[in-house]
């Protein structure tokens, strides 16, 4: 498990600020629609960044601690799934991609996968892409909403 600290709390603040994940929690909530009154359940909230918006809409949201055994208990359905990409066609060192690229790497390394000498030829590789112009990140986020 890696230590949550400072730094990293302040890597994935930056992070969840940039203009895709800003524009991922909008579609979100767009596609979600809450009003006043709803209920949510953000099973996955994060930073809660998104929590804070919604709870925004809804005026009173609830987090339950035990989510798995509370949606087993009570019969929701899933209505519609969609991905909402985060994509980077071009490098940019205010991007999501930018802020997770050394944390990869760093992960990495801390957890043996690779050794520091791999992960240092890994950066170079993406450095090099990014030079040439053919810098390409993309990760799919995804949304489920379901009604009982």
């Amino acid at each position: 498990m890696e230590p949550y600290d400072k730094k990293t709390a302040e890597l994935i603040e930056r992070s969840y600020q940039t203009p895709e994940i800003v524009n991922q929690r909008l579609r979100t909530l767009a596609a979600l629609a809450l009003a006043q009154g709803e209920s949510v359940l953000d099973a996955g909230c994060g930073t809660g960044l998104l929590l804070a918006q919604e709870a925004l809409a809804v005026v009173n949201p609830n987090l339950p601690r035990r989510l798995g055994a509370i949606l087993r208990q009570i019969d929701f359905g899933a209505q519609r799934v969609e991905a909402i990409p985060v994509l980077n066609a071009s490098y940019s060192e205010h991007s999501f991609s930018a802020n997770m690229l050394q944390n990869f790497a760093d992960a990495a390394v801390k957890q043996n996968v690779i050794t520091t000498a791999e992960s240092k030829t890994w950066r170079q590789g993406v450095d090099s892409l990014i030079q040439r112009g053919e810098y390409f990140f993309c990760v799919n986020r995804f949304l489920f909403f379901a009604v009982k």
